[in-house]
């Protein structure tokens, strides 16, 4: 659904300032929800104007994640997501001793 224009938000105010939310939403091919919160948006801001939109997710990782990824790509060009991993575990919990007992990894699941 696209922003109604400023003049169209203005005449919907001030028809709706004489007549009900129903008549006004009417006149406009609007839906009364639309009055309504255009009244509410003058009456909470003393205007018109749509509040700003908010964005529609967080960034997947934070900018010191970026700085950190992009200091490991300095140091290996050739690096790959798996070894992107390790290397951010590791840094979280310290170097991983690999297992070699065949039933822990069974029982324990795989060493990353």
């Amino acid at each position: 659904m696209n922003a109604l224009s400023k003049d169209l938000r203005q005449r919907i105010l001030n028809y709706a300032l004489n007549h009900s939310v129903r008549q006004t939403a009417r006149a406009f091919h609007v839906s009364p929800n639309t009055v309504q919160q255009i009244k509410k948006l003058f009456y909470e801001t003393g205007g018109i104007e749509p509040r700003p939109s908010k964005p529609v997710h967080a960034h997947a990782v934070s900018p010191e994640g970026e700085m950190y990824l992009k200091a490991l790509l300095l140091e290996e060009v050739d690096l790959t997501l798996d070894k992107a991993l390790r290397a951010l575990l590791a840094s979280l919990w310290g170097p991983r001793r690999r297992c070699h007992d065949a039933s822990h990894a069974q029982a324990h699941g795989p060493q990353l």
